[in-house]
């Protein structure tokens, strides 16, 4: 599980396996959660900029990938969230074997 700060963007030192299932965790807050429209999920290397917000399951204080969905390629990741109203959540994680 990866922990973030809703409004805030870092560079997460949490290593993620490759194949692995993505989790973050954060404080729940249930008015940002139901105003989540776009999550963005943006590769370093090659820059694919994919929108993966039906890839995910949103829940009190969880995002995670839904099952069957996990990281195949290696590298840097960010995911970008946003929420009407709020500024968006930004955190990049590394993807290794």
């Amino acid at each position: 599980m990866l922990p973030l700060t809703i409004g805030q963007t870092f560079h997460s030192n949490k290593i993620i396996k490759r194949y692995s299932p993505i989790e973050f965790t954060f404080v729940d807050n249930p008015d940002w959660r139901a105003k989540i429209t776009s999550i963005l999920n943006t590769a370093s290397l090659g820059g694919s900029n994919e929108e993966i917000i039906g890839f995910v399951d949103i829940s009190s204080g969880k995002i995670s990938g839904k099952a069957g969905k996990s990281y195949a390629a290696l590298g840097f990741w960010t995911w970008t969230i946003k929420a009407t109203g709020y500024p968006d959540t930004i955190v990049t994680v590394e993807v290794r074997p």
